[in-house]
């Protein structure tokens, strides 16, 4: 069945009503107090190993020197010489080795505490350079404890700090911004030529962090799935001046070409980042950018779509990045999933993949009828899928659709239409070039774009119909079940036909004695009703009946 739901960002969102602030006042409990001491445990061991191997090495300098035989029958060219040609007792130093192992440690209990989650871009920097250039404190339990103690002492400063290097990094240039504090609409300037300029883009990753943790939310995925990644594809891909949603609609961007960029946050996310502001500024934040504002009596501000777990989203973009493989023999594209501890992390992964089309095998490989691979990095930044239930989205069976589409006997010489068109499962037996499909949900917009479809429209189809009225001569359906939306979905679909054309609607059972002859009847059209097909839809235990319909 179709789509025919898609809630906007000022609807969806239900942000807290109290501070982020007003939750900082609890005890710093610094990690799991055994997983902090299993860290220490596996330091002081290796250090020892450390110490245990220069010693040897030192011991037996003159036995080394055999390593170079190994080097120069193992490694090839230029390696063979470059390690080669180190001094052992350079090699095997102690200081070296352990100053590693000191920015090793220093990087997995920063990750244990998630510390860095609460640091602006600034400081996170500093510390991952001091990491790379291993150039950390000593890994001791009075270094670590203190640092990290005076780190999360100042996680309000830190937090604001990070905010106001949001808001200073807007553009000046655009009336929009407010210079008294932040507004709904936020407008900031980058930087592409061949090349996104990755610094231009870190206020907008802060700001993704930033919102999740007023949300209450888990953190984003990392550096790896950065909103760098996503504005250089919009650029790549030619989509500027098209809205995303970011993290299950937690905010949404618009890029532009000329460089500027557009996001929309919720008045009540706003109000909080300028609560945040005020921590450093007091006197500056006017009162009432400090005041969320008050909601009209009878809106009802609907729940956050709450995104797929963390887990999932790094496991698809782990996946992701191997690209699937077309097959030469079929055309379809192969991709595999790969090794997972997690039995039920496998099996969401497989789950989240075949609601976008994927076809899982017994090899570990999904396979698609299309190059899914834009599809995949929008579910990463946007962090949800579109939810069956309220989407009314239930693919239509390869067979189910096989014997609708026979019925339609579509020609060289049709323009046929798929309206609620999901993921193509039906419109696969249209001809491409001449077939258009309206669907609601943007995601499924973009699979359709995959598969080949080129007169893909995003819009509620109740309301495209009328601007449509008489334009095709062959339409092929299966609408949304519920809420009398299919008996409304063939009313809309009998006015785009053409005189002389001829529609087929896979529709609930009941529908071939509810559906009054005279809404045939008034479009000069005949109706012919099929044979009953029990238990039509897998797991759903739903009966269908096929219309077709002529004018």
């Amino acid at each position: 069945m179709g789509t025919n739901f898609k809630p906007s960002i000022h609807q969806a969102v239900a942000v807290p009503t109290h501070s982020y602030f007003d939750d900082m006042n609890e005890d710093f409990s610094m990690v799991d107090t055994d997983l902090f001491a299993s860290l220490m445990r596996r330091y002081n061991a290796t250090k020892k190993k450390l110490m245990e191997i220069s010693a040897f090495m030192k011991e037996h300098s003159e036995e080394t020197k055999l390593l170079d035989l190994f080097f120069r029958g193992n490694l090839e060219g230029r390696d063979a010489r470059a390690i080669s040609s180190f001094h052992y007792n350079r090699l095997f130093n102690t200081e070296g080795a352990i100053k590693a192992l000191d920015a090793n440690c220093w990087s997995e209990a920063l990750a244990l505490t998630k510390i860095m989650d609460l640091l602006p871009a600034k400081r996170r920097n500093e510390w991952n350079n001091n990491i790379y250039e291993l150039n950390t404190p000593p890994f001791t339990e009075d270094n670590v404890r203190a640092t990290l103690l005076e780190l999360f002492a100042q996680r309000k400063n830190y937090f604001a700090e990070r905010v106001d290097g949001i808001f200073r990094a807007l553009s000046h240039e655009h009336v929009t911004n407010r210079p008294e504090g932040f507004s709904k609409r936020l407008i900031s300037y980058i930087r592409y030529s061949v090349i996104l300029v990755s610094s231009d883009v870190a206020h907008i990753e802060d700001l993704r962090h930033v919102v999740a943790t007023l949300l209450k939310r888990e953190a984003p995925p990392g550096h790896s799935i950065a909103m760098y990644n996503l504005i250089n594809d919009i650029y790549k891909t030619g989509r500027t001046g098209e809205w995303f949603d970011i993290d299950g609609g937690a905010f949404k961007i618009k890029v532009f070409l000329k460089g500027t960029v557009h996001i929309d946050i919720h008045p009540d996310i706003a109000w909080q980042l300028n609560r945040v502001l005020a921590h450093l500024y007091p006197q500056a934040i006017p009162s009432q950018f400090k005041t969320p504002k008050k909601q009209a009596k009878n809106i009802k501000i609907k729940p956050l779509l709450q995104p797929l777990p963390k887990s999932i989203l790094l496991a698809l973009h782990k996946i992701n990045e191997k690209r699937p493989a077309r097959s030469e023999c079929t055309h379809y594209y192969g991709l595999p999933i790969g090794h997972f501890d997690d039995k039920f992390a496998r099996e969401r992964v497989i789950d989240t993949l075949t609601a976008i089309g994927g076809q899982a095998s017994d090899n570990d490989v999904v396979w698609f009828d299309y190059d899914v691979s834009e599809v995949i990095n929008e579910i990463v930044f946007s962090g949800v899928l579109p939810d069956a239930k309220s989407h009314q989205f239930y693919p239509t069976p390869e067979a189910l659709g096989e014997y609708a589409a026979s019925l339609l006997e579509v020609d060289l010489t049709d323009i046929a239409l798929e309206p609620s068109a999901g993921t193509g499962r039906l419109a696969a037996f249209l001809p491409k070039g001449q077939t258009t499909c309206v669907e609601y949900a943007a995601l499924h917009c973009d699979i359709l774009r995959a598969k080949g479809f080129d007169d893909v429209h995003q819009a509620d189809f109740l309301k495209w119909a009328p601007q449509h009225a008489g334009r095709f001569t062959k339409v092929l359906l299966n609408p949304p079940f519920t809420g009398g939306q299919a008996e409304a979905h063939l009313d809309a679909a009998l006015t785009c036909l053409a005189p002389g054309g001829r529609l087929v609607a896979i529709l609930p059972s009941g529908m071939a004695s509810r559906w009054r002859p005279e809404k045939a009847k008034a479009q000069q059209a005949t109706v012919k009703w099929m044979p009953t097909i029990h238990n039509a839809f897998p797991g759903v235990g739903v009966s269908v009946t096929i219309a077709i319909v002529e004018k």
